[in-house]
C-alpha cells in the first residue's frame, strides 16, 4: 500500500499519528473497562461476605430459639443473594469488554510495530 503512494514515508508518517491516536483512545477505554471489573469485583467479595454473616446470624438466631430473627436473616440473605447473581453477571460483561480491549490494544501495538519497522527499513521491500 505505501510503495504505490506519492510520497510513502508521509503517508506512513500520518498513518502512526493516526493509530498512536488511536492507541491512546483504546489505551484509555482499557484502563476504564480494567477499572470497572476491579470495582465489580470488589463488589461481588463484599456481596459475598454479607451473604455468610448472614447465614452466620441466622443459624445464632435458630440457636437462640429465634426463628423469627432467623428467617429475617435469611429473607436479607435472599436479597443480598440477588444482587449477587446481578454483580456476577455484570462482571461477566465486563471481564469479556476488557478481555475484547485488550486484544485490541495488543493489535494496535503490534500494528504500530510493523509499521516502525516499515518505516526503518525504509520501503526496501
Amino acid at each position: 500500500m505505501f510503495d504505490k503512494a506519492d510520497d510513502p514515508a508521509r503517508m506512513l508518517d500520518q498513518y502512526l499519528k493516526a493509530i498512536n491516536k488511536d492507541l491512546g483512545k483504546v489505551k484509555a477505554e482499557a484502563e476504564a473497562v480494567r477499572a470497572e471489573e476491579q470495582r465489580l469485583q470488589r463488589e461481588i467479595n463484599e456481596c459475598q461476605e454479607e451473604i455468610k454473616k448472614l447465614e452466620r446470624y441466622s443459624n445464632k438466631a435458630l440457636e437462640a430459639g429465634s426463628e423469627g430473627e432467623a428467617r429475617n436473616f435469611l429473607e436479607k440473605k435472599a436479597v443480598w443473594a440477588s444482587k449477587l447473581s446481578e454483580l456476577q453477571a455484570s462482571y461477566q460483561l465486563a471481564s469479556a469488554k476488557s478481555e475484547h480491549m485488550k486484544q485490541m490494544l495488543d493489535k494496535l501495538l503490534a500494528d504500530i510495530s510493523e509499521l516502525e519497522s516499515i518505516k526503518r527499513e525504509g520501503f526496501e521491500n
